[in-house]
């Protein structure tokens, strides 16, 4: 999936602190500022952090958040996180940063790399669930 833009969070409460960018930066448009506490809200980022390490938690143990995740037109990337019906807090902290961990590169984390991660993760677990043609077959292993 291309970057359509490059979304640059702000530490606001550090100001001394540097700005962490988050996707590789295009040669002909200028980068999207969105602070941290926007980027972290319901209806920033935080949706598709979750929804990536919740496929990270899924591959791991094979249930996972019961994300209540509804779509807004409002909202940084189109959804608004209402919920978060399973899990603890430290799994799902800890499933998330692994997510984030996965598509981090030496300076940036490519948020367009979340849903690669998803996606990935989701047919591993649909290939593992599926019986094999040899165990369908009644055939020794």
């Amino acid at each position: 999936m291309p970057v359509s833009a490059v979304i640059v969070v702000k530490d606001l409460a550090m100001p001394w602190s540097t700005t962490t960018t988050l996707g590789p930066m295009p040669t002909s448009k200028p980068p999207v500022l969105v602070s941290a506490p926007s980027a972290a809200s319901r209806a920033g980022l935080l949706p598709a952090f979750l929804v990536a390490g919740e496929a990270v938690w899924r591959e791991a143990v094979g249930n996972g958040f019961a994300l209540d995740i509804v779509g807004d037109p409002h909202a940084l990337l189109g959804y608004r996180l209402r919920g978060i019906e399973a899990g603890h807090l430290t799994t799902v902290m800890l499933a998330t940063m692994e997510a984030a961990a996965q598509v981090a590169g030496p300076s940036a984390i490519v948020v367009n790399d979340l849903g690669a991660l998803w996606s990935a993760a989701t047919e591993r677990i649909e290939r593992e669930a599926r019986p094999s043609s040899r165990a369908a077959a009644g055939a020794a292993p």
